[in-house]
């Protein structure tokens, strides 16, 4: 068996285990669960920001619209919105590479050729794990450390980033920067969740900045993990973790499911939208 295999079963195991966690304490929750409660304007409101997350996920076909540039590929940027949108929506078919293998053919079918079309995809990794990394430090307020010094790490780590990238490549920094617009707005749509299903405490004002913050380590968590479609199990298990130290368990579940409710219609609108 090769370590490519062996590393995307384990992602497999650890995704079924996520979702068998998820599972166990819907099982304990369930008469806790706050669905029925939900009302119409809310769930209106929940459309909504799901229709904010199909536009926002714009940012990740412009991204990728950056990479093809870096090899000279000649694309028109509605092109690479118009396939990236056909093929994301194949992240959740179990395995999690099968988007990426459905945008090298269409790209491919296009005349692009593939070696450089096939590099994009390592390129979009790295890109997307760098303007990830900079909210991590956030969650260490969770171990005892100030918001104020979290922050600052945070802000080393972006600007260290941005250094980085603009050394490396114009194009591999522009793809970044859009990388990073993209989990800011999805951060801040978690946290919009949050106030709109929860009864969370807004007088403090820090969950501002640590809710996005997990919710985005906790989507970077399930993008990275090979086997696990759409990150499934694995970014509910890092947010469950996460925010149970604010919110009572049963209304942790209650926003995971909603969170994963709304991106998931987000990427569905986005699909139907860029077939326009």
């Amino acid at each position: 068996m090769s370590a490519k295999n062996t590393v995307e079963i384990l992602g497999s195991i650890l995704a079924f285990l996520g979702i068998v966690f998820i599972i166990s304490k819907l099982i304990a929750y369930a008469n806790q669960l706050g669905f029925d409660k939900l009302s119409l304007g809310q769930w209106s409101s929940i459309f909504l920001l799901s229709v904010i997350y199909a536009l926002v996920s714009t940012f990740l076909a412009l991204a990728w619209h950056n990479l093809l540039q870096k090899y000279e590929l000649k694309t028109d940027w509605k092109w690479s919105i118009y396939i990236y949108g056909k093929t994301q929506i194949i992240k959740y078919v179990p395995g999690n590479i099968f988007h990426l293998a459905s945008r090298q053919a269409e790209g491919q079918q296009a005349g692009l050729p593939a070696k450089p079309l096939a590099k994009t995809v390592m390129w979009e990794a790295l890109c997307i794990t760098s303007a990830a990394l900079p909210f991590a430090p956030i969650l260490l307020t969770q171990f005892g450390l100030t918001i104020a010094l979290s922050a600052s790490l945070a802000l080393l780590v972006l600007g260290t980033i941005a250094f980085i990238w603009i050394k490396v490549h114009a194009f591999l920094f522009k793809a970044t920067l859009l990388y990073l617009s993209f989990l800011i707005c999805s951060g801040f749509l978690f946290y919009s969740l949050t106030l709109i299903s929860t009864d969370i405490n807004l007088q403090d004002w820090e969950l501002i900045i640590i809710l996005p913050s997990i919710y985005t380590v906790a989507w970077l968590a399930g993008f990275i993990t090979p086997g696990a479609p759409a990150g499934v199990g694995v970014r509910e298990l890092v947010l469950v973790f996460f925010t149970k130290n604010f919110l009572p368990e049963a209304e942790v579940l209650t926003l995971a499911i909603l969170s994963r409710f709304s991106t998931g219609l987000g990427d569905t609108l986005f699909f139907f939208g860029t077939r326009l």
